[in-house]
C-alpha cells in the first residue's frame, strides 16, 4: 500500500534471519534505518499467526524500499550460510511476502499467465 508517497513491503521472516536483520545491540536494524527507510520488526518471540515467522515491515520511497529489500536478502544469505546455534535447524532461506487479498489475483494473472511467466524467468 502507498500512503503519503511512503511505500511498504511486509514479509515474515525466520528467527535466524530476524537476528541476522536485528544485528548486534541493533546494529543492522540502525544501518538500514539510516538509508532513510522505515524498518519495523517484531517482539522476539512475536510471530505471524499460525507460523514460526516474524513479521518485517518496510517502509519509504520505492527506491529507499528496494534497497531495504536487498539488504534483507543479504541478511538472509548470511543466516542459511550459518549452522543452528542450538535447536531443531530452521529453514532460514524461507522469506514470505505477504500480499493483500485483492492483489493475489493481479500476481497469478489470467489462467496462471502472470504466474507461469515468474516461474520461467526465476526457474
Amino acid at each position: 500500500p502507498v500512503t503519503d508517497g511512503i511505500y511498504y513491503i511486509k514479509l515474515m521472516v525466520t528467527e535466524p534471519v530476524a537476528s541476522a536483520i536485528i544485528g548486534k545491540g541493533g546494529s543492522n536494524m540502525k544501518a538500514m534505518q539510516e538509508m532513510g527507510g522505515i524498518v519495523k520488526i517484531s517482539g522476539s518471540g512475536v510471530y505471524f499467526p499460525t507460523s514460526n515467522n516474524r513479521p518485517v515491515c518496510l517502509g519509504g520511497a520505492p527506491h529507499v524500499v528496494g534497497e531495504l529489500l536487498q539488504v534483507i536478502l543479504d541478511r538472509q544469505a548470511e543466516a542459511s550460510a550459518k549452522p543452528p546455534a542450538n535447536g531443531p535447524s530452521t529453514d532460514a532461506s524461507a522469506l514470505n511476502l505477504l500480499v493483500p487479498n485483492c492483489t493475489v489475483s493481479r500476481l497469478i494473472g489470467p489462467g496462471g499467465e502472470v504466474r507461469n511467466e515468474m516461474c520461467m524467468q526465476t526457474g
